[in-house]
């Protein structure tokens, strides 16, 4: 059984890099980098279906396959996994307590991301190398629980995400990708503002990850609860 969970769980992860091939087809561009898809929503259907161990095989499929395959590489892979995770770890975390969930989820985030945000800096094998190699620890450590499907433990999981997200692209992802300075980065995105005002950076790159993980978390959810029969 734990190679059949491990196999779907690796099929879901293509399926997903299948899906963020196609996003500019189905997907909803930002204009500073982002693009809302459906690339991470295998991902979650896998957590939500087959555990949070298998949510987590899943999504690293999906990075490695947007880091060979897609335009945007490491930088982009990087960005899917940091923005797709809190949804994974918030809700399994939280059965450990509210509070020490919160902390935990933000913690292995931050973990997951500087050392190797460092080092791609100076080296890109390096820095994916050790991105890689962090998300496979993590994989291996966490539990098969299912992820809760709760609206709070959702609610919890994108604050989360939206704190580093915010982080990640102004200091990380952004200067990278467009080469330019953090404080020309948050000058370029409040140029662009949200799609019916104007607003400070931190608002536009929350806004559109809240919009995309109400996308992804209810078509999973419906697929997961509404549509699969299977019982693991």
């Amino acid at each position: 059984m734990k190679y059949y969970k491990t196999t779907v769980s690796i099929m879901l992860g293509v399926l997903g890099v299948v899906l963020s091939a196609f996003n500019n087809i189905i997907g909803i561009p930002t204009g500073f980098g982002m693009t809302v898809d459906l690339a991470a929503v295998p991902v979650l259907v896998a957590a939500f279906v087959l555990g949070a161990r298998y949510g987590v095989y899943a999504l690293n499929v999906l990075f490695l396959g947007i880091l060979f395959t897609s335009p945007t590489g490491f930088i982009g892979g990087t960005m899917k996994f940091i923005a797709t995770a809190p949804l994974i770890f918030v809700p399994y975390f939280m059965n450990r307590g509210l509070l020490r969930g919160f902390a935990f989820s933000i913690a292995i985030l931050i973990a997951l991301f500087s050392l190797p945000a460092l080092a791609f800096t100076f080296n890109q094998f390096l820095g994916a190398l050790l991105f890689l190699l962090a998300v496979v620890l993590i994989a291996y450590s966490t539990g098969e629980d299912r992820i809760s499907p709760s609206l709070f433990g959702f609610v919890l999981a994108v604050v989360v995400r939206c704190i580093i997200t915010v982080i990640t692209n102004i200091y990380f992802a952004g200067p990278l990708f467009f080469k330019m300075s953090p404080d020309e980065l948050i000058a370029f995105v409040e140029s662009i503002g949200l799609p019916f005002a104007k607003s400070s950076v931190y608002a536009i790159i929350s806004f559109w990850n809240i919009i995309q993980s109400i996308v992804e978390w209810s078509i999973a959810y419906y697929i997961s609860f509404y549509r699969l029969k299977h019982k693991y």
